[in-house]
């Protein structure tokens, strides 16, 4: 999971300083695998924004949870 280095509250909005690790490569699909086997969780919004890879040690960083839910043998109706 990505790490929080710095923020900041603001009036109106909060800044998040997260770290990027580079260099970096898009492993979507590897991490979906990784993801679903792991935890047994459904991280609906797997997209290249929402990953970040280490290409140096394959280490592969999750961000923006605001879509997910448990696994299910039914399918899902709602989508991010």
């Amino acid at each position: 999971i990505i790490q929080l280095l710095d923020w900041q509250d603001q009036p109106e909005r909060y800044i998040m300083v997260l770290e990027r690790p580079l260099p970096c490569k898009d492993l979507e699909d590897t991490a979906r695998v990784i993801m679903a086997q792991a935890t047994k969780a459904a991280y609906l919004d797997i997209k290249q924004e929402n990953l970040l890879i280490n290409t140096e040690t394959l280490e592969v960083k999750l961000i923006d949870f605001g879509c997910g839910d448990l696994l299910q043998d039914s399918g899902y109706e709602q989508f991010c």
